[in-house]
């Protein structure tokens, strides 16, 4: 029983501690109606996030936070599309040089 009991106390220490800076995922599709959707960010310290959009009218979509001190979720909302395609990227970087990033592709109405 003591054993059981140490193995799991082992495996949530390791669970809790992200050195690596990772996504709980990194493409999405959006729908052309608009929508709100979540991921998180699974690292230990702290990190950044920054949007970057290939359309001159960036405020079709927001971000919940630009940044945080360990795991946390990044709320995305984003508008309706005016009749064409869009995509967007989120660039997530850690404070020890990891970054990754978050592909995210709106359909046309």
């Amino acid at each position: 029983m003591t054993a059981v009991l140490a193995l799991c106390s082992c495996n949530s220490r390791f669970v809790e501690n992200y050195p690596s800076l990772r996504l709980s995922q990194t493409s999405y599709w959006l729908d052309s109606g608009g929508g709100t959707f979540e991921f998180m960010v699974y690292y230990s310290s702290s990190w950044e996030c920054r949007l970057e959009t290939d359309s001159q009218d960036g405020e079709w979509i927001m971000l919940s936070r630009t940044g945080a001190e360990g795991q946390a979720y990044i709320r995305v909302t984003y508008e309706a599309s005016e009749g064409f395609p869009r995509a967007a990227c989120i660039v997530i970087a850690a404070d020890n040089g990891d970054i990754e990033t978050v592909s995210l592709n709106q359909k046309a109405e």
